[in-house]
């Protein structure tokens, strides 16, 4: 039988090599170093105010800015702006979200100053704009002008969050349904104010 003196030492000498390989290695995660790569979007400093940024099913990067949709490809950026002349173009210059869906279709917040829609779907296939316009079916409120949030549900319905409560756009139907805060009402929306919105693992949504 070996003296516990001995194996004691072994014990010690190991947590001391233990430590410092850990010692090391956090050492190493501490000093490390990142370098950052500027990129200036086009059409002006308007242009580099961003929104919301997207990488779709293609790998594109996609950044939402107050002039307008910028795409970039890895090498360069293509820019989409409204163009009051066509109807299929964005729908404003001020984007606000970029959401993509789980079947890869690229949607867009739009606020302030619209020419077409509140709510743009983009066609890969045509690289045009499809508007989803609720204001003058829902409310005339122009805080609800604004879409700051965007979300699909395990239906695949489209939830926007806005100023001026959430509206729900039944994909199947092509028809929405605005929620508000009713006063006489405890299981209407508490606020009318809807920054985010969010949905957990198991569908509920917030």
């Amino acid at each position: 039988m070996k003296p516990k003196g001995s194996l004691l030492s072994k014990v010690f000498l190991l947590c001391f090599l233990l430590f410092g390989v850990y010692g090391h290695s956090q050492k190493d995660s501490n000093t490390s170093t990142f370098s950052f790569e500027e990129l200036q979007l086009p059409e002006g400093q308007r242009s580099n105010s961003v929104q919301s940024i997207a990488q779709d099913h293609y790998g594109f990067m996609w950044f939402a800015s107050k002039n307008g949709l910028h795409r970039w490809d890895g090498f360069q950026f293509k820019t989409y702006r409204n163009n009051p002349e066509d109807s299929t173009s964005i729908g404003g210059n001020y984007v606000e979200k970029i959401f993509v869906s789980k079947n890869g279709s690229l949607w867009l917040g739009l606020g302030g100053g619209l020419e077409n829609g509140l709510l743009d779907r983009f066609d890969y296939k045509t690289e045009t704009f499809q508007h989803y316009d609720f204001s003058t079916e829902m409310t005339t409120n122009m805080k609800a002008h604004f879409v700051v949030d965007i979300l699909e549900d395990i239906n695949g319905d489209i939830w926007l969050g806005t100023h001026y409560g959430i509206h729900r756009l039944n994909i199947q139907t092509g028809i929405f349904k605005q929620y508000l805060h009713n006063p006489e009402d405890p299981k209407s929306l508490s606020h009318n104010i809807c920054t985010t919105v969010y949905k957990d693992s198991e569908g509920t949504l917030w």
